[in-house]
C-alpha cells in the first residue's frame, strides 16, 4: 500500500482542522490483492493505515468487483462478511459497509442485492451505509428508496437476532434471484 505526498499534506492540514477524518476504501477484487482472501486482507489494513497515519474516526469500506462493478456477488459478500467479523472482534472502530448494487434504481433486483447486503453486513458487525445503484455509472440513477430499504432490512436483521448461519441461508436464497443476471443488470 503506498501514500502519496498530497494525501500528507492533506493530513496535515485536516489533523488540525475541526473536521471528521474518514476512510472511504475500495480495492478491486480481481485487481491487484487477487481473490477473495488477498482482497479482504487488504480491506482491513486500509483500515490501519488510515487509523494509525491518518488518524480517521470513521471507515467506510465498498470493495468491489473488478467485472461486475458491484459488491452483491457471491465472493464479495463472504469478503465483507469475514472484514467485518474481523474488524468488529477485534477492534473499536466504527466502521461502514457501503452497498453497491449492479442493478438500477427501483427494480426487482435491487431490492434482492440491498438484502443481502444489508443481512451479511449487519450480522458480521458492519455499521451501514447509504447505497449506490446502477454500478455509480448513471447520473439521476438513485432515489431515497434504495437507502431506506437497505435502512430497515438492517434494522430487522438486528432486531430478530438471527445468527450468522441463518443469515448465510437466507442470503444463499436470495443470490439465486439475482446472481445470474449481475454480468447484464436491469438499470
Amino acid at each position: 500500500m503506498k501514500v502519496d505526498y498530497e494525501r500528507l499534506k492533506r493530513t496535515a492540514f485536516l489533523l488540525h482542522a475541526p473536521y471528521v477524518r474518514g476512510g472511504l476504501y475500495g480495492p478491486l477484487l480481481r485487481g491487484y490483492a487477487g481473490g477473495p482472501g488477498g482482497t479482504a486482507i487488504v480491506l482491513v489494513a486500509h483500515h490501519f493505515l488510515w487509523l494509525c497515519f491518518f488518524q480517521a474516526q470513521r471507515h467506510n469500506a465498498f470493495p468491489i468487483h473488478i467485472n461486475y462493478m458491484c459488491n452483491t456477488d457471491r465472493m464479495l459478500l463472504w469478503l465483507l462478511s469475514v472484514s467485518g467479523q474481523a474488524l468488529a472482534r477485534n477492534t473499536h472502530l466504527v466502521s461502514a459497509s457501503n452497498a453497491f448494487m449492479a442493478s438500477g434504481p427501483c427494480t426487482e433486483m435491487v431490492i434482492y442485492e440491498l438484502a443481502a447486503h444489508s443481512i451479511i453486513s449487519t450480522v458480521s458487525g458492519w455499521h451501514l451505509n447509504p447505497a449506490a445503484v446502477a454500478r455509480n455509472r448513471h447520473t439521476e440513477h438513485a432515489t431515497g428508496m434504495e437507502a431506506r430499504i437497505h435502512a430497515e432490512i438492517g434494522h430487522a436483521t438486528a432486531g430478530s437476532g438471527i445468527t450468522q448461519q441463518e443469515a448465510n441461508f437466507i442470503v444463499d436464497k436470495l443470490l439465486e434471484k439475482y446472481e445470474n443476471r449481475l454480468s447484464n443488470p436491469p438499470i
